[in-house]
This record gives structure tokens, sequence and C-alpha cells, in this order.
């Protein structure tokens, strides 16, 4: 899901959110996952959780383990997509 269509998608569910700062701390969180961000579990960071619980996977924020039906935000799946699990381009 892009950026856009996810801010929408909260902002609707969630009306006494602050556009403002929740594009600002998403962006962080989409930045921080891009950049390599790791949960304290050692797993990638979940952004569109982490915007709302803090620097956290998945796992660790829903109590799930398998986040194939929730929401991410398509820039950080893109950039998942061209590394291994060492973070290396392939």
């Amino acid at each position: 899901m892009s950026f856009d269509e996810y801010v929408a998608r909260h902002l609707k569910a969630n009306k006494d959110v602050n556009e403002r700062d929740f594009r600002k701390r998403l962006r962080e969180t989409v930045a921080a996952k891009n950049s390599g961000c790791l949960c304290g579990c050692g797993n990638p960071i979940w952004a569109v959780g982490s915007a709302v619980a803090g620097h956290m996977c998945f796992s660790c924020i829903t109590g799930e383990s398998d986040p194939s039906g929730d929401f991410e935000i398509d820039e950080t799946l893109e950039r998942s997509r061209h590394e291994d699990k060492s973070g290396h381009e392939r």
C-alpha cells in the first residue's frame, strides 16, 4: 500500500489522530526500516505498526507470526525484495 493510501486509511479509522504528527512518525519508521532498523528480537521492524507502537516487528506488536495478510508501506517492501536476509543487495 502506498504511504498516502495508508495515511488516509489510518486517519479514517482513527479520527483523533493528528495527520501531520502521524505522517511524520510513519515517515520516520519507513526510513528506519529502510535503513535496516531491527526490533529488539532481531527481526526487521514493521513500519506501519512501529509508527504507533515504537520500533518493533510485526510479531512483537501483534503477537501473530504471519504478517502476509496485513498492510505494509510499498517502499519498504520494494527494498526488502532487493536484499537478501543479511541486508545485502541482490
